[in-house]
């Protein structure tokens, strides 16, 4: 029953009940070794000071001595998109557009296999443009991706061009809910081209 790796200090914290999942990074913070680890609750974006206290204590039984353990809140990072793609000459533009819509953003039936699905994205982990034109382009009726541009909510104000990668930090959990009621919790506009 000890903490010596980040893994160790995820394994802890996600055996408590309201843990989805864990993201650890250990730092040297002056004199000695602090390990941050960010849990993702389960039913709110953020944790309940009781819960929280509760991981706190758990980390500092296992942490090994001459260390400490924080238990920082997630940082979501909302990313807005403009997607322009082309339909095919048979499909209607409007429904190519609403499937998009809907095989992206996690709202409706499909909110667990969507691509901004809220269990998909984890700590750190990056947005590949490839796999986004991947998931439009198996929508049925999408000729091609003309572009996609994104900003960063309360990064850059103005739109990018996608690159290769979208990179956030090993405490941030990317997403793009499109919920008019939660717009700062990114949103997606998609314009289609041709079609009838």
């Amino acid at each position: 029953m000890r903490a010596v790796l980040p893994r160790d200090y995820e394994v802890a914290a996600e055996g408590l009940p309201w843990v989805r999942r864990a993201g650890t990074v250990q730092r040297w913070t002056g004199s000695w070794l602090t390990t941050f680890t960010t849990p993702e609750p389960k039913a709110s974006e953020q944790a309940l000071t009781s819960d929280r206290i509760g991981l706190i204590n758990l980390l500092n039984r296992l942490r090994m001595a001459g260390s400490e353990s924080y238990a920082p809140d997630p940082e979501y990072v909302s990313i807005d998109l403009i997607v322009e793609l082309c339909a095919q000459g048979s499909a209607f533009a409007a429904q190519v557009r609403q499937a998009v819509i809907a095989a992206l953003a996690p709202t409706g039936a499909n909110a667990a296999s969507a691509f901004f699905a809220v269990s998909r994205f984890v700590f750190g982990q990056p947005l590949y443009r490839s796999a986004l034109e991947a998931a439009i382009q198996a929508v049925p009726g999408v000729d091609g991706v003309r572009s996609v541009k994104y900003r960063l909510r309360n990064h850059s104000p103005d739109f990018l061009t996608m690159n290769d990668v979208v990179v956030v930090g090993v405490n941030q959990i990317l997403r793009c809910d499109n919920d008019p009621s939660r717009p700062n919790n990114g949103a997606l506009s998609v314009s289609v081209g041709g079609g009838r």
